[in-house]
């Protein structure tokens, strides 16, 4: 099983976007994988050009405008930080295997919820008479079984909302899709979708229906679908 840990801090997930929270709000500043961010140089614009004394001294640096130090490069990593064991792909999600569980929970060891992509149909055949036709060229149908622990509102969220409004996608050349939704509202009835939101203590299992360029491609949920944020990634 693979574990997926989001770190979390006053009953609230940060989902790698500092400043999400549960009402929805969203921060825009998106945390480094190297754990700290390295110190800025001052903004001031030196007065005139640096000294050029090989050991000058502190009043006359000062004088002479000298700039500030450059600065010292970030540590890497600690093997202690929440972002260590996670292993990220390129588009930073953890790509995810069909049967494969990934977990939902905090740096503590706290589960908040599996989520279990058990088979994922490509060129999918809407079953509804009333659907319209794929617009980006084909539909791809991922079905889902998730599982909320008793403790879900520990989370920072009240319950988990998963529909194909919370999935980014990418075509076969990782260009990402700005419509991943399409046509595919109403490819099937309503009960086959995975019910949305699910609520703590909670088994759910259903489709998400994608509207995706034809060929291989891949998509991603993240949980409350924040941009910046890390989630689990499929591919087909």
């Amino acid at each position: 099983m693979n574990k997926l840990l989001l770190v979390i801090g006053a009953s609230t997930a940060l989902i790698l976007a500092t400043g999400c929270t549960p009402n929805g709000g969203q921060g825009s500043a998106r945390p480094s994988t190297t754990g700290s961010s390295s110190t800025s140089p001052s903004a001031t614009t030196p007065a005139s050009p640096p000294a050029t004394t090989a050991d000058p001294s502190p009043s006359a640096s000062a004088s002479a405008g000298t700039p500030d130090p450059a600065p010292a490069p970030a540590p890497a990593p600690t093997s202690d930080s929440p972002l260590s064991s996670i292993d990220l792909n390129t588009r930073g999600n953890e790509s995810q295997q069909v049967g494969q569980a990934g977990i939902f929970g905090a740096a503590t060891g706290e589960k908040y919820a599996t989520l279990t992509a058990t088979k994922i149909q490509t060129n999918f055949k809407c079953t509804e008479p009333s659907a319209f036709p794929s617009i980006n060229g084909q539909f791809v149908a991922l079905t889902i079984d998730v599982t909320t622990s008793s403790n879900f509102a520990e989370s920072g969220w009240p319950s988990l909302a998963i529909t194909s409004n919370e999935f980014r996608g990418w075509d076969s050349a990782g260009k990402k899709l700005l419509d991943p939704i399409g046509n595919s509202t109403g490819c099937v009835k309503s009960s086959e979708l995975l019910e949305s939101p699910i609520d703590p203590d909670k088994s759910q299992s259903g489709m998400i229906i994608l509207d995706v360029p034809a060929g291989a491609g891949s998509a991603a949920f993240v949980v409350g679908g924040f941009e910046g944020s890390y989630g689990w990634e499929w591919h087909w």
